[in-house]
């Protein structure tokens, strides 16, 4: 086993490991001795910086997310849609990244609230549209007929149910186009 220098390498290697895994097999055939293996580390070790396998879950993808606010802090001046498309964008690159046989685990996980309390607004995407779209009300945006709920639960479900069907056919539609047309719909709709 490598030695690594420190604890934050050693997670980034056993994300790093576990996301590619996860694309070629499917989360349930991923066994954690066959991640340690690969990144080199003990299974003490990922335990100890992991918990869990369920863990990787929910850590791959606010590794992400992290990475998805540094990001959008550098869109301070754009435009609230554009900044909701950057985030839709962010999620597909995810999903692509990490294929569509994690992306079904998550979304069950999700489903089953091992993820994120109850509550909608703890849930990262639930969190980026809700304040994207009340900024873009404020900012006066959208269009007046739509409050920033209505806005936000519409991409939102648009969102989830375009992930949730490219899962179901495992992938074999361009989840990218697909998203961006119904979206395109829904901000024809919405903006002024």
């Amino acid at each position: 086993m490598k030695n690594y220098n420190n604890s934050e390498e050693t997670q980034k290697r056993i994300l790093d490991i576990a996301v590619k895994l996860f694309s070629e097999d499917n989360y349930e055939d991923t066994s954690v001795s066959k991640i340690c293996s690969l990144a080199g580390v003990s299974t003490a070790s990922f335990y100890h910086q992991i918990g869990s396998k369920e863990k990787l879950i929910k850590i791959t993808y606010e590794a992400h997310m992290e990475e998805t606010n540094k990001l959008l802090a550098e869109m301070v001046d754009r435009p609230a849609i554009e900044k909701i498309d950057f985030v839709v964008d962010r999620h597909i690159e995810h999903a692509l990244l990490c294929g569509y046989k994690y992306y079904k685990y998550f979304l069950k996980m999700d489903l089953d609230n091992k993820l994120y309390p109850k509550e909608n607004n703890s849930r990262p995407i639930h969190r980026y549209f809700k304040t994207l779209t009340e900024q873009g009300v404020a900012n006066n945006e959208f269009n007046k007929k739509y409050n920033s709920n209505h806005i936000h639960r519409s991409i939102l479900t648009a969102s989830i149910g375009c992930f949730y069907e490219w899962c179901i056919a495992e992938g074999n539609f361009d989840l990218k186009k697909e998203l961006k047309l119904h979206l395109s719909i829904l901000f024809k709709e919405f903006v002024k």
